[in-house]
């Protein structure tokens, strides 16, 4: 018997192609075919500290708390104050008790300005790499990508030179 001869019912070719098998219109399969059921992804959810009302979006990396340590939370205050801001104008999202991509931020916060903490922006997905303290324009946002909070929120030089650079990019991101 040749194997050119065979036929499958469409319900076993279903089953042994489940995962590999492209379906057109639903409509159109025989009426025994077996289909996979629709499966939706799960929907991230976005969870932040503040209430984004200027559309500002920091996003940092913390494995000591929530959000931020308190002293980090206090020297960010202090950033956003100068700026003519404070953590109502903002959305904290800390990538490591919530990681999600560019493109959930997008969908639920909106962002026009978004800075990264100690983070490339391929953490959340974004197509392209931003030398620190450099700011970038992509997809009708602002980018600037400075060291973690660890390094900035120092009293040596070394932190007094990085808050200083962090300064003038804040200055022309916020016109202040």
């Amino acid at each position: 018997m040749s194997l050119d001869k065979v036929r499958l019912p469409a319900s076993v070719i279903t089953s042994l192609y489940r995962n590999s098998l492209v379906l057109g219109d639903r409509e159109k399969l025989p009426k025994d075919a077996a289909l996979p059921p629709e499966v939706s992804e799960p929907k991230q959810v976005l969870r932040y500290l503040g209430n984004n009302a200027k559309k500002v979006i920091l996003i940092v990396e913390s494995r000591e708390a929530s959000f931020l340590e308190d002293r980090h939370l206090s020297f960010l205050t202090r950033i956003l104050e100068a700026c003519k801001m404070n953590l109502g104008d903002v959305a904290i999202v800390n990538l490591v008790t919530c990681p999600v991509t560019m493109e959930v931020i997008s969908r639920e916060l909106a962002p026009r300005t978004v800075l990264l903490f100690g983070l490339e922006p391929t953490a959340i997905k974004l197509p392209f790499l931003i030398p620190p303290f450099k700011i970038q324009e992509f997809d009708n946002r602002r980018f600037l990508c400075a060291p973690g909070l660890n390094e900035l929120n120092q009293d040596t030089e070394e932190g007094k030179m990085l808050k200083t650079k962090l300064w003038a990019c804040l200055r022309i991101l916020f016109d202040v």
